[in-house]
């Protein structure tokens, strides 16, 4: 009986050593993407891809067509009522003007909607580059530095809320992971400061 009580004291003993309080260390993600060139440089070719979308020849053309319905509109109006032949032809040809305009906004619609998606997809393969270049550089320096959990910070939930509603003092490592990614640390601190 004392055998026992010895085995399972020196196992309570065991397992209570070895249920010492995990290192955490957070990280704000949303603040290393927003730092990183890559991000930088992806954001502003997503901008410049979508505002070429408007410059396209389907929009010019499309413009184009809703001028010269407007200018037709406004003939139309000054012609004499008693002038019904004169009336007619320019009704005729607004008609025919509008169905060319009707033409050209779905060709631009269809068009614009296909390459909002292709730049969509592009966008969202290459945030998921960097964020797995992210998480594998917090994964390196939280393991370099000894932590169990490396938490983001910024991260949120499916409910909407943060994923760390609460830390006392915690171990902030965004600045060595930025550093580690090769990235503006100043920037980062710079952006605590504000």
């Amino acid at each position: 009986m004392r055998q026992r009580h010895t085995i399972v004291l020196l196992w309570l003993l065991a397992t209570g050593l070895s249920l010492a309080s995990p290192k955490i260390a957070l990280v704000r993600v949303g603040d290393i993407y927003r730092a990183l060139p890559a991000s930088q440089t992806l954001e502003s070719s997503i901008e410049a891809e979508r505002a070429a979308i408007l410059t396209n020849a389907r929009a010019d053309a499309y413009r184009s067509v809703l001028k010269e319905l407007d200018e037709l509109r406004q003939g139309i109006a000054k012609i004499p009522k008693d002038d019904r032949a004169t009336r007619e032809r320019a009704q005729q040809n607004f008609a025919l003007k509008r169905q060319e305009a009707l033409t050209l906004q779905r060709e631009f619609v269809s068009y614009r909607q296909r390459k909002n998606d292709e730049i969509n997809t592009r966008m969202v393969a290459e945030m998921e580059k960097i964020l797995a270049d992210i998480r594998a550089a917090a994964t390196e320096v939280g393991n370099s530095l000894g932590y169990d959990w490396v938490l983001d910070s910024d991260g949120r939930t499916n409910t909407g809320l943060p994923f760390v509603l609460y830390s006392k003092d915690p171990s902030d490592i965004t600045d060595n992971v930025l550093a580690a990614l090769g990235g503006p640390v100043a920037t980062v601190g710079e952006a605590e400061s504000n």
